[in-house]
């Protein structure tokens, strides 16, 4: 489990852009383990084939 918070910590610096760094916060973990279940909720989601992709047409005038 720490070795996901680490990556997950990793990657959300990274998105901040080069050369940038951050504490670590409750807030911060708080964020991580919600991304960390969405992710695992979709995975899940997918495996059992419980999505579907609808197209809405978007017209230009």
């Amino acid at each position: 489990m720490l070795q996901k918070k680490c990556r997950s910590f990793d990657v959300r610096c990274k998105t901040k852009g080069e050369n940038n760094f951050r504490f670590f916060s409750k807030d911060l973990e708080k964020s991580v383990q919600r991304r960390l279940y969405l992710e695992t909720e979709l995975r899940y989601a997918f495996n059992q084939n419980e999505l579907e992709l609808y197209y809405q047409l978007q017209w230009d005038y």
